[in-house]
C-alpha cells in the first residue's frame, strides 16, 4: 500500500529507529514526523528538518501548508528524500558488513 502513497505522517513517540517511517520513504513516500525519540536525531532518522515539526499541535497551519505544497509539487519534495532512501537500501549490506567483522574479531579472541 506505501508504494501507491506520498505522504507518511508519524507524530509518535519513536522509542527507537522505527521501521514503518523507513518502509514509508524506501516506498517513495516524504516521510513527516515531530522531534521525539529517535526522531529528534538527524542519525535515526536522516531526513530534511523542514519535515519534523517539535510540536505538531502548536504547528497545524504550517503542516497543512506543507502537505500542500508537498501535493503540489510531489516531485521536488521526493527528491529530497532521495539521500534517506539510499541510506536505508545499503543498510543491509553494511549489517552484513559488520556482521562479518564482528565474527573475525571474536575468531582472533579464541585460543
Amino acid at each position: 500500500m506505501m508504494e501507491a502513497g506520498k505522504i507518511y505522517v508519524d507524530f509518535g513517540n519513536h522509542p527507537g529507529k522505527d521501521r514503518i517511517p523507513r518502509e514509508a520513504a524506501a516506498n517513495g513516500c516524504c516521510v513527516i514526523t515531530n522531534k521525539k525519540g529517535s526522531a529528534a536525531f538527524v542519525k535515526d532518522v536522516p531526513i530534511p528538518d523542514e519535515y519534523k515539526f517539535d510540536c505538531p499541535a502548536e504547528q497545524l497551519d504550517q503542516i497543512d501548508a506543507l502537505l500542500k505544497d508537498i501535493c503540489g509539487d510531489f516531485e521536488k519534495h521526493q527528491n529530497k528524500f532521495q539521500n534517506y532512501r539510499q541510506i536505508i537500501a545499503s543498510e543491509k549490506k553494511s549489517f552484513e558488513e559488520d556482521t562479518i567483522k564482528f565474527i573475525d574479531t571474536m575468531q582472533k579472541l579464541i585460543p
